[in-house]
């Protein structure tokens, strides 16, 4: 995964000055950070026991894609690491068992203390499953860790395959084009023509 960096660090642009080696060289790099932000989808391939009352981290023993060392499948593989500091959104599904009775909660929880509320829903039946989805955009830092946190109250229940997917909001686009469009006109033209900036 490329990785992005502030130019300005590399070198500060004086007129009539060119510009260093390093610097066209991180442009490309951050162009390509933004083409394949860091993300990861990940899964668990099998029902997990949700203990009545109780906030109950998800586990994911499985992965679509991880492009940045967000997760685990071995120990901590219910935590979703943060590998640049940024704003991210994260969503989740959980599908539980059939049961009659109580709620369902599915929640975002950071640093195993901060929690975000997502969805809370009364049973349906008992011949229908919950499903539940929920969306959060949080800001984080570096080394941050989400989980998705199932919760119920009609003891024995159990959480179904959960998915848990994030991408990263860029949250530095408005410096990165001011700055390309301070240095080189030309390749902004090249970039909005190509729909980047569309």
């Amino acid at each position: 995964m490329a990785t992005y960096a502030d130019l300005n660090t590399i070198n500060n642009p004086t007129a009539g000055q060119p510009l260093p080696a390093a610097w066209g060289d991180q442009v490309r790099e951050n162009c390509e950070f933004f083409i394949d932000p860091p993300a990861c989808s990940v899964y668990n391939s099998t029902t997990q026991l949700v203990a009545d009352s109780t906030d109950t981290a998800l586990a994911c023993d499985s992965e679509y894609f991880d492009n940045a060392s967000w997760h685990t499948t071995g120990g901590s593989n219910t935590r979703l690491t943060v590998p640049i500091s940024g704003r991210y959104m994260f969503t989740a599904t959980i599908q539980w068992a059939t049961n009659a009775t109580g709620w369902r909660q599915l929640t975002w929880r950071v640093d195993g203390t901060t929690k975000y509320l997502c969805v809370q829903q009364a049973a349906v039946g008992s011949t229908h499953t919950v499903i539940q989805s929920g969306t959060k955009l949080l800001a984080l830092a570096a080394g941050d860790y989400v989980e998705v946190i199932g919760w119920q109250t009609a003891f024995p229940s159990s959480a179904g395959t959960a998915w848990s997917t994030t991408i990263q909001v860029p949250p530095t686009m408005t410096k990165y084009r001011a700055q390309v469009r301070a240095a080189d006109a030309t390749s902004l033209t090249a970039l909005q023509d190509s729909g980047w900036f569309s």
